[in-house]
């Protein structure tokens, strides 16, 4: 046998390969949803039962399941190809785990208050107000404000330093370029993020860092997230920023937590001017 006659059979192989793990995704993506769900939303008995079919899946040795299916199947009169069966046997494996992620997910959007059960409705994706946005706001204030007081009691490590000056070049580099490009929105999100978390870690507080987490779970409230992208109001925070840090490092806690706050309660102001604004009349 030739190499090129041994390479057109990998490739022969591998052809097989794509087609089963292809059709196994017809199986496992419905299977790994709806069982997930299902056992999030189920209770009692139906909950046992759909545990039960997701558990058989997921703990079955693949191997036997395929000479199951393949030699069993015909004696109730029920012909599979071998396509079929692998592509079978593979998806709800797979799927019987992927179920597990799914109910996890759902777990943890329902533990964080992202999920709201209505009795005899089913549940919902929490909506969050104007009102329950600026609470998000006036608490996270309260919370970093704390965060950049710490820091500045305790200093910032070499490495942190590090990381806010950079954060602060790279947005003075923005701030000069005049005219932001869409593509800047989220340039200045990760700049904002990295700034905000040197000043969280400095704080050394676990706390501090999972209360404003849950603060921030409400999308318009997070660092992350960019929504008032006016010239001004960017040049207005990132010079905030430069206060803030020479604040803390001037070790001056209540200047550093004076400073934070305004500069959330700012950023809560103009985003409130931006959805107003944005709002049909």
């Amino acid at each position: 046998m030739t190499f090129g006659q041994i390479l057109a059979g990998i490739f022969q192989g591998f052809g097989v390969t794509a087609t089963v793990t292809a059709y196994g995704l017809l199986y496992a993506i419905p299977f790994a949803f709806f069982g997930g769900v299902m056992q999030h939303f189920t209770k009692g008995p139906v909950r046992a039962l759909v545990t039960m079919v997701i558990e058989f899946w997921r703990s079955s040795p693949v191997i036997i399941t395929l000479f199951v299916l393949y030699y069993t199947l015909p004696s109730f009169g029920i012909t599979l190809s071998g396509i079929t069966v692998g592509a079978m046997a593979l998806g709800l494996n797979i799927g019987g785990y992927g179920s597990q992620a799914v109910r996890a997910a759902l777990q943890s959007l329902a533990g964080e208050g992202l999920l709201v059960h209505n009795p005899n409705r089913g549940y919902y994706v929490r909506e969050f107000s104007l009102d329950d946005i600026v609470q998000a706001y006036e608490i996270r204030a309260v919370l970093e404000g704390l965060a950049a007081k710490r820091a500045s009691q305790i200093g910032l490590t070499r490495e942190l330093m590090v990381a806010a000056e950079k954060a602060l070049r790279e947005g003075d580099r923005l701030i000069e370029k005049g005219q932001f490009t869409p593509e800047d929105r989220s340039t200045y999100g990760r700049i904002n993020t990295a700034f905000h978390d040197v000043i969280h870690t400095a704080g050394r507080s676990s706390m501090i860092k999972d209360m404003l987490r849950v603060s921030q779970q409400i999308a318009p409230s997070s660092h992350h997230n960019v929504i008032a992208f006016e010239h001004r109001d960017v040049r207005r925070r990132h010079d905030d920023h430069h206060r803030i840090y020479e604040a803390i490092l001037s070790r001056d806690g209540g200047r550093a937590e004076m400073l934070m706050r305004d500069h959330v309660e700012s950023v809560k102001l103009s985003l409130i001017r931006t959805l107003h604004t944005e709002l049909p009349s």
